[in-house]
Formats: C-alpha cells, structure tokens, sequence
C-alpha cells in the first residue's frame, strides 16, 4: 500500500528531530480524490524504556486537539505533515522516541 490508495482509518506517521527522534502519528478520517487526505493527529502511549527514551504507539481513534490537517499526496507518493515531516504508511509495530533534554 502507498498513500495514494491508503483508505480511511489508516494510521501514518512522520518523525523528526536531530540528535533525537521524535513521531507524530495521523489517522486519516477523509479522502477526496486520490491525491488529498484529511488527517487528524492521534494520541499516544508512551513507555519509558531507559535513560531518554521511550516507545511510543499511536491510540487509534483516539485524537488530540490539534486542527485536522488537509494534505495532497505528490505525483511521486509522497507527502508532509509539516515542512519538515514527511509521512509514512505505519507498519503496526512500537516506535523508538528519544531526546536529550
């Protein structure tokens, strides 16, 4: 599956940071045509996992307080939650955060 055939309900995911990882999970709760997505942020479940870090796994359904975001999805399959956070098809299993502050 690509983002351009990914259905209602599937989770995605971008990550970001420099000398830390961080993710940010979406649930799309809309499609209109084949290139723009209706994305809603969803909260997390996190677990301290040693000195800085965490695993992290998004809470299906279960949306924060941000604004739904509307993104297009390019002619090459790719698309950004922000500038600089492009997002990626979840493969179900638990992230690794971290950070350093």
């Amino acid at each position: 599956m690509e983002l351009k055939t990914a259905d209602v309900g599937t989770i995605l995911y971008a990550s970001s940071g420099y000398d830390q990882t961080q993710y940010t999970f979406y649930q799309i709760t809309e499609r209109r045509g084949q290139s723009t997505m209706i994305l809603r942020r969803l909260k997390t479940e996190n677990k301290t996992e040693g000195w800085c870090q965490e695993i992290v796994r998004p809470l299906r359904g279960q949306f924060t307080d941000h604004p739904p975001l509307t993104r297009r999805v390019s002619k090459h399959g790719y698309a950004k939650a922000e500038a600089y956070e492009y997002l990626r098809l979840w493969d179900g299993k638990p992230k690794r955060a971290t950070s350093y502050a």
